[in-house]
């Protein structure tokens, strides 16, 4: 009698199809901003577009469930199937950290979502300040140098 309670109820058939259009819809978006980053980017591209299909096949089972009158016993078989197929291919659904490889330091963004190396950019090479003073010191020095050449100079 419980069972065949569970199996008629459309309770989550009925969130499923009315909500994950939309997180497939995000997921898309998200794949074509990281068109852009194509180069950097290109197995996290892949990534995404393989969890829009996995959202995609959700979307699917739960209207098929609303045509038929199946019930939230089968959404969840399907759901179960799903992400037993993204868990078993992890390697590809999931390169996404949210640390640096290289440094341990939290990831931005950025190189979370565009970055295949998951390593932060490497930063600009900062120059001493001081080092910086004792250049224009010594460009300076060879300015003053020249100015004095040419005035000792009778050909001028």
């Amino acid at each position: 009698m419980v069972s065949t309670m569970i199996l008629q109820s459309t309770i989550l058939v009925d969130f499923v199809a009315q909500y994950f259009y939309w997180v497939f819809l995000a997921i898309l978006i998200l794949n074509m901003t990281q068109r852009k980053h194509q180069r950097t980017a290109q197995k996290k591209r892949m990534a995404t577009l393989y969890l829009a299909i996995a959202a995609l096949v959700i979307y699917a089972g739960a209207e098929l469930c609303r045509q038929y009158a199946l019930g939230d016993g089968v959404m969840v078989a399907v759901i179960l199937a799903v992400i037993a197929a993204v868990f078993i291919l992890r390697e590809h659904t999931f390169p996404f950290t949210l640390t640096c490889q290289c440094t341990g330091r939290r990831l931005d963004w950025n190189s979370i979502l565009y970055r295949d190396d998951n390593c932060l950019p490497e930063p600009e090479p900062e120059e001493d300040p001081a080092s910086e003073d004792e250049a224009d010191d010594e460009d300076q020095d060879d300015e003053i140098e020249k100015s004095d050449e040419s005035e000792d100079d009778p050909t001028r």
